[in-house]
């Protein structure tokens, strides 16, 4: 007798369903009436899931239950699924005064939440959602190697989960990312290819691997299990918070994140009727193809095709190694989620970095990532642009610390700490303190 499970696959270009995510896997990850890769994942009972796992009664609280897996009836897994975790998504949502400080002295009223994903108990960073939910779906349906190009912390989440699920995982670097991201993954005693090119480059040969192997390969930002994974962020911000924030704020790279956040936050409105947070999604200037695309767009009042215009960096200039996408191939679908949400996508100065993660230090003991500082100082940016009302509630996603940063990245943190700046931002961050 055949399985049944409680989600399908839907393919979005032509609508054919696909019963289960190992019949996706059996068909090369696509659809096998029109080939298309992209597909969505619906369930039989949203409403129900969600009652169940986030509860009423359990509403504002953030007992030691959260997490991703408390969301398994809302996950493309079969019943009964043992899952391969180390505790990942059950972070806390920490008030900021420093930050409501700050914002108070430019005059907005506002409450700030961290999503503390730097405190993740697989490798401090919200990639470990993404790995726990690929290494439990790959081993159940008995994958033994698996191939993808990273350009840091994906890279090592997805090494420490599949080694832990038994999974060879052969990773790609472009030369840019700091040696701590290869031996982090060769600690796992996994596989890394080194490649002399940038990250679309990696990308090339990874494929080029997986296909001459027969390796099942990462899709990147449209895989099923990447967003399924990573929109429980938004089930926790619900769950915690008792309801959802009105403004959302996370480091932009690939697009993964905005897609499943914008999905999550779609479930929980069919299911409870909330209204949608505004989505800010901040790039560093160093690397802002999807925030020059918005800007474009916003100054033809987005015209038609808005979303399919986009500029293709060649090399981009940025340390920000965990930022590093030149070819915004998912604008059409962040542009679009941005959109719908009333919100911006924003570019703010790469080397204010090591200023912003000193002063978070200082004043909030808290050691963010260079991804991290990048969302913090897009925080300061909406202050300064009015974009941050009176009354808000803000949600930042700390979705890294700082453990993989590079050596030169430190050094501006600790010459902020022992020396500071007197620039314009630091002048306003010490009013607020």
């Amino acid at each position: 007798m055949a399985k049944t499970y409680d989600y399908q696959l839907h393919c979005q270009r032509c609508g054919n369903d696909i019963p289960s995510m190992g019949q996706w896997i059996d068909q090369g990850q696509s659809c096998s009436d029109c080939g298309e890769r992209h597909v969505a994942v619906g369930y039989k009972d949203l409403a129900r899931g969600l009652r169940s796992a986030i509860g009423t009664d359990e509403a504002g609280s953030s007992d030691g239950d959260a997490g991703l897996w408390r969301y398994r009836q809302l996950l493309p897994v079969a019943p009964g699924t043992s899952p391969v975790t180390f505790g990942e998504g059950g972070v806390p949502l920490e008030r900021s005064e420093f930050l409501e400080a700050y914002a108070a002295k430019f005059g907005t009223g506002c409450r700030v939440y961290l999503h503390r994903h730097d405190l993740s108990l697989g490798t401090s960073t919200f990639k470990d959602l993404s790995a726990s939910m690929l290494a439990t779906v790959l081993r159940d349906h008995g994958v033994q190697d698996f191939v993808a190009a990273t350009t840091g912390n994906f890279g090592v989440a997805v090494a420490k989960y599949l080694a832990e699920a038994g999974i060879r995982f052969w990773a790609f670097l472009p030369s840019s990312p700091p040696d701590s991201y290869e031996e982090a993954i060769r600690d796992c005693g996994q596989r890394v290819i080194r490649h002399a090119g940038d990250y679309a480059a990696a990308q090339v040969a990874a494929e080029k691997l997986a296909t001459s192997r027969g390796y099942l390969m990462s899709l990147g930002g449209l895989d099923p299990m990447r967003i399924e994974a990573k929109k429980t962020m938004a089930f926790e911000w619900y769950r915690q918070l008792g309801r959802l924030q009105t403004v959302y704020v996370q480091a932009l790279s690939g697009g993964t994140g905005p897609i499943a956040i914008g999905k999550g936050i779609a479930e929980l409105v069919e299911a409870f009727g909330v209204n949608r947070p505004r989505m800010y999604m901040i790039q560093s200037d160093g690397c802002a193809p999807m925030a020059m695309a918005w800007d474009d767009a916003k100054r033809t009042d987005f015209s038609p095709g808005w979303k399919q215009r986009y500029p293709v960096l060649e090399n981009p200039n940025t340390e920000i190694t965990t930022l590093l996408t030149g070819n915004p191939k998912l604008f059409p679908k962040v542009g679009q989620a941005v959109h719908l949400s009333g919100g911006e996508i924003l570019s703010v100065p790469e080397n204010l970095g090591g200023m912003i993660a000193g002063v978070m230090r200082l004043r909030s003991e808290i050691r963010i990532g260079p991804a991290a500082s990048i969302a913090v100082n897009g925080f300061f940016n909406m202050i300064h642009r009015r974009e941050v009302r009176e009354g808000d509630e803000v949600v930042i996603a700390i979705g890294d610390s700082d453990t993989h940063a590079t050596s030169r990245w430190r050094q501006s943190v600790e010459q902020f700490l022992g020396y500071g700046r007197s620039t314009d931002l630091v002048a306003g961050l010490r009013r607020a303190a």
